[in-house]
C-alpha cells in the first residue's frame, strides 16, 4: 500500500483525462486502486480519525466503480466528507447519488450525469426527475445545467 488515498485520486483523474489509455485499461488500473482504497478504508475506521479530504479521495475511486455497492460506498464517504467540511464533496455527493439512481432504472435528480451514443456524438444530459431545486443544486457546487451543457 505505497499510494496514499490522494495519490490515487490523483491517478484516478490523470487516467480520466488521458487521450492515450484505453477505456479497458483504465477499468482495469480502477479495480486496482479500489483495492487498494479498500484497505485504506479498513486501517483507518479502526482508528476513527479520518479527514473530510481523506474521504473526498477515496470518494471519488469508488465513484468510479463497475458495481452498484461501489457506488453506494461513495455516495456514503462524499457526504460524510461533505458534512466534515470538504464543500467540493457535496458535487461528488450528488453525482453519487445521480448515478445510482440511473444504475437503478430511476431519473436522476441533480443533472450530474450524461451519456453519448459514441465517442463521436455530443454528450447528452441523462434525464431527470426535476424534484431538485437550483438552490439544492447550488448548495452542492452544481453549476446550472444549461452552462454545463455548452461546455461540453
Amino acid at each position: 500500500m505505497n499510494r496514499t488515498p490522494r495519490k490515487l485520486y490523483l491517478e484516478d483523474q490523470r487516467d480520466r483525462n488521458s487521450t492515450i489509455l484505453t477505456p479497458e485499461t483504465i477499468v482495469e488500473r480502477d479495480s486496482k486502486r479500489r483495492r487498494e482504497a479498500a484497505h485504506w478504508l479498513r486501517s483507518t475506521d479502526k482508528k476513527g480519525n479520518i479527514s473530510a479530504l481523506f474521504l473526498y479521495h477515496l470518494a471519488w475511486i469508488f465513484h468510479h466503480g463497475t458495481t452498484k455497492s461501489n457506488h453506494v460506498l461513495a455516495k456514503r464517504l462524499a457526504l460524510k466528507s461533505y458534512k466534515g467540511g470538504c464543500k467540493r464533496a457535496g458535487w461528488l455527493y450528488a453525482a453519487a447519488t445521480d448515478r445510482l439512481l440511473i444504475l437503478s432504472g430511476k431519473l436522476q435528480k441533480f443533472g450530474t450525469q450524461y451519456f453519448r451514443n459514441s465517442a463521436r456524438t455530443k454528450w447528452k444530459l441523462c434525464a431527470m426527475d426535476g424534484s431538485v431545486s437550483n438552490e439544492l443544486r447550488a448548495k452542492y457546487g452544481i453549476r446550472g445545467v444549461t452552462r454545463r451543457l455548452q461546455k461540453l
